[in-house]
């Protein structure tokens, strides 16, 4: 078996997990944490024949990490080690390593809260910290402390602030490994004022296969990014030994797992990623990183009622982690496009989901857990008030929650479907005019980026998905059968309503009526506008779903 970095530090860890039910470990790119520790841990005469779940924030990194310990031990994934995803699993009753992504271990929980079965719980890249991570890691922790006394908690992270999660698990011990695989030197390529990034990482890229060997990994902000970049490199004729593929989270399974798979013998690759290449991958035969220094992150405008995504530096932690990819199996090079004086000015950490992000999910599945405050839970950052009192009158006005903020029988049955408080009682709404399976196509389109391509009005989306045949669209329809089936329906007394009118039930406050010249009122007061040659321009009336751009400009 080769020999990896955290190898080393896998005696203290064992030791520590053996004395305590908490502990931290902070390890850098490239250690092995993802691939050892979990297999380590199923060995321990602790463990009795339970399983260990690792939790990982995105379903590639689940998949690609249940790979990689399978491929470990010579075995085929769903044997000891599975993996359970939104849109697949592979499990059998033999699996001791479950590697499941962060929004399934909440629901997980919230349906068995003495976790029967599970002998430790892995929260992995924890530095990431999304707003399903961080809720995770406090029922679990209460869960500990009520129900299970014997489940350990191990938090996993490369750039985490390990003393600070210590002291919200009772100064837990931290088990730091230093080092990292093989070692990445670090280039500055900033970017001239007035060329475009897209223009700048072509020409970066066209330099690295010049001077150097091996495929290229390179983080853009999005897939409009990812595209464009793409045509500019396939414009430069590279030759037929360099294969371009994008990888994103809108993509097919099988067109990210050809992403992360070695290079053709001969061949180079250039891998066009976002930030879901960060964390718990290793893409074989990478040597050269190019980042763009740029991500694109959601943005919760409490004032105006909308998550808009918005383009920002990443943090410096984010880019050691982007660094690191270049040296996880051989010496590498990282070219940055920005100045190295820069690097200082950057945020140590991002900003956690929990403090930038919409908390009516959170405040529903905390009342599901009998929670009112969230002050009696161990939360890394404590929910913002503002945000707390505003995911709580929307869930009133929902039905899903009472004066008291308990949960009503409408709040569960909003919490049986997996989706966004809004979208679950537009489903629910819908049924009751006989448009369930309508309203189940349209949350899924919300909710599936990429699904249904990208077009502005949402009817050519539904469109699309439904002339798609692709695999990943074949199980968004069958998700949609089922939720659709798991609501009662009254029969359909007249036309189906149009997917506006569908929309509507779920964003009442944000119907916009039309000002002229590609401009709109919303319900709420704000205003918006979109592409003036767009048929939608035209329309005395719309409902929106999502707006980019700032919030005193929205773009629809």
């Amino acid at each position: 078996m080769q020999s990896l970095p955290i190898d080393e530090a896998l005696p203290r860890l064992t030791a520590a997990l053996a004395e305590r039910d908490a502990v931290v470990l902070v390890a850098p790119p490239g250690a092995g944490k993802s691939t050892r520790v979990p297999l380590m841990l199923a060995q321990q005469a602790w463990a009795k024949d339970r399983k260990i779940l690792v939790l990982e924030p995105r379903r590639l990194a689940a998949r690609a990490a249940a790979d990689r310990m399978a491929k470990t031990l010579g075995e085929s994934v769903g044997e000891l080690v599975g993996y359970r995803v939104r849109f697949g699993s592979k499990v059998s009753r033999k699996t001791r390593v479950e590697v499941v992504t962060e929004g399934i271990f909440t629901n997980m929980i919230l349906d068995d809260p003495s976790l029967e079965g599970i002998a430790a719980v892995l929260f992995d890249e924890f530095h990431e910290r999304s707003l399903d991570a961080d809720l995770g890691l406090a029922l679990a922790r209460d869960a500990q402390q009520g129900l299970r006394p014997d489940l350990k908690l191990l938090v996993m992270s490369a750039t985490l602030d390990g003393a600070r999660v210590a002291r919200l698990l009772g100064d837990a011990p931290v088990i730091t490994s230093e080092g990292r695989a093989f070692p990445v030197e670090t280039r500055y390529v900033p970017r001239d004022p007035g060329k475009y990034v897209e223009t700048h990482i072509a020409d970066v890229v066209e330099r690295a296969l010049r001077a150097e060997t091996g495929s290229v990994l390179v983080f853009l902000p999005g897939a409009a990014e990812i595209r464009r970049t793409e045509t500019l490199l396939r414009e430069r004729a590279l030759g037929p030994a360099v294969d371009l593929v994008p990888l994103f989270g809108a993509l097919e399974a099988e067109a990210q797992d050809r992403a992360i798979a070695p290079a053709p013998l001969g061949h180079r690759k250039v891998v066009l990623a976002t930030s879901i290449a960060e964390t718990s991958l290793t893409i074989e035969s990478v040597r050269i990183v190019i980042d763009s220094g740029l991500a694109r992150v959601p943005r919760y405008e409490p004032d105006i009622g909308f998550t808009r995504l918005e383009t920002v530096r990443v943090s410096r932690a984010a880019a050691d982690q982007r660094r690191g990819r270049a040296g996880r199996t051989e010496p590498g090079i990282c070219y940055r496009l920005w100045d190295e004086a820069q690097t200082g000015s950057l945020e140590a950490f991002a900003r956690p989901e929990i403090l930038a992000a919409d908390l009516s999910g959170l405040v529903l599945d905390l009342a599901e857990w009998g929670v009112t405050d969230p002050d009696s839970l161990a939360f890394l950052d404590p929910p913002p008030r503002a945000a707390l009192t505003e995911a709580r009158t929307l869930l009133r006005e929902l039905g899903a929650i009472d004066a008291d903020n308990r949960i009503t029988d409408e709040g569960r049955a909003l919490r049986a479907l997996p989706l966004p408080p809004r979208l679950a009682r537009m489903v629910i709404d819908a049924a009751r005019r006989g448009a369930g399976r309508l309203a189940a196509d349209v949350a899924l389109v919300l909710t599936e980026r990429g699904l249904g391509g990208s077009d502005t009005d949402l009817g050519h989306r539904l469109d699309q998905l439904r002339r798609d045949r692709s695999r990943r669209a074949e199980e968004v329809r069958r998700m949609a059968r089922r939720w659709a089936e798991s609501v009662p329906e009254t029969p359909a007394t007249s036309d189906e309503p149009s997917p506006g009118a569908i929309l509507a039930l779920a964003y009442p406050d944000r119907v916009a009526k039309n000002r002229g010249d590609g401009r709109f009122l919303l319900a709420n007061g704000r205003g918006a506008i979109i592409d003036p040659t767009s048929p939608l321009a035209r329309e005395p009336f719309l409902a929106v779903a999502e707006v980019a751009g700032s919030a005193t400009r929205g773009r629809i």
